[in-house]
């Protein structure tokens, strides 16, 4: 899950970007350390212009970044405290039904596509899917890719190709 500015802004309650805390400031690219301010002690100037590359100039914390990313910034800033633990299960929930719609059912439209998909990568290969021995063999090229899929899948998935293809053809 990837952490962009606008998410930083709400997981870490960012309510002003200019002033979320008085030696940073947050931008469409990151996370800025600003210049210490006049009249500080050297050590006190150091202290506030701490950054993992020294530039000043350049993002401490970079747009998108990863949480573990964002975990290690607000530890080493000591700014962990400004994430609200119900604001960021919240956010992980979301972005995790996001990420799921991968494995969520498909549509009409979108099944026939990657029916006639399929169709045209077999042709491909030189395997008739209506021949007997063709869901054998992607079973064994499903195998060899390391992501296993049954015979008896493949059968189910090969019986609707001829319907996908009728309905595209024109």
């Amino acid at each position: 899950m990837n952490i962009g500015y606008a998410d930083f802004r709400l997981l870490c309650g960012v309510d002003d970007a200019e002033e979320w805390v008085p030696w940073m400031s947050v931008r469409g690219d990151g996370v800025y350390v600003k210049v210490p301010p006049a009249g500080l002690l050297a050590s006190e100037a150091a202290a506030l212009s701490a950054h993992p590359t020294g530039n000043l100039s350049e993002p401490a914390l970079r747009f998108p970044c990863t949480l573990s990313e964002l975990q290690v910034f607000l530890e080493e800033s000591a700014d962990f405290d400004c994430i609200d633990a119900f604001v960021m299960a919240k956010w992980v929930q979301d972005h995790t039904k996001k990420r799921d719609k991968v494995g969520a059912p498909i549509g009409g439209t979108e099944r026939t596509t990657l029916l006639v998909i399929i169709a045209a990568l077999c042709r491909s290969a030189s395997i008739n899917t209506r021949d007997r021995g063709a869901a054998g063999r992607i079973a064994a090229l499903t195998d060899e890719l390391g992501a296993p899929v049954s015979e008896d899948t493949l059968r189910r998935v090969l019986a609707q190709i001829p319907d996908a293809l009728e309905s595209r053809m024109k």
